[in-house]
């Protein structure tokens, strides 16, 4: 049970500063090139950063803040991601 613990601790960390790293890139890219998408998908990734901060406060205070922290919710938040960066990049 221990290792699963720590896979979602670094789970949750990834999933916080891969999409706060997104945000960084995308809004720069939509500044330098004023395209409408990019700032919808910079929000995207802007949502999922706050999403990991809260995730991040509920496994050191889980008294308050109670959040889901099970390893496929969290999996599934890595292949989101994953998939809008493919997406951002492709484009």
């Amino acid at each position: 049970m221990m290792l699963v613990d720590e896979v979602i601790n670094f789970l949750i960390a990834w999933v916080t500063v891969f999409s706060l790293a997104l945000f960084v890139i995308g809004y720069i890219s939509y500044r330098r090139t004023g395209h409408p998408k990019l700032l919808a998908v910079s929000v995207a990734f802007v949502l999922y950063f706050i999403k990991g901060v809260v995730m991040a406060l509920g496994l050191y205070y889980p008294d308050i803040v109670n959040v889901t922290t099970e390893l496929p919710s969290i999996l599934l938040d890595v292949v989101i991601l994953l998939t809008l960066y493919y997406a951002t990049v492709r484009s």
